[in-house]
């Protein structure tokens, strides 16, 4: 992996560490850092991911609903 990706990488490691506890977000359930193969493990998301759920559902949902999907802890 060049420095960008590794850069890239671990900046989102960092942005799902800091949100972990949000219950809209999925878990970080292993990475490696140390075997120069970074890999990250992540809690399934049952309907894909944010872009596609909301793709398919986002007219369907009430303004209140998505600002709760948001801010909700």
């Amino acid at each position: 992996m060049n420095e960008k990706t590794t850069q890239r990488f671990v900046k989102e490691l960092k942005n799902l560490q800091t949100v972990c506890m949000h219950p809209n977000i999925i878990e970080i359930l292993w990475n490696n850092l140390r075997s120069g193969f970074y890999n990250m493990v992540l809690q399934l998301a049952n309907y894909g991911d944010l872009r596609e759920y909301l793709k398919i559902n986002s007219s369907k949902l009430e303004w209140t609903d998505k600002l709760r999907m948001a801010v909700k802890f």
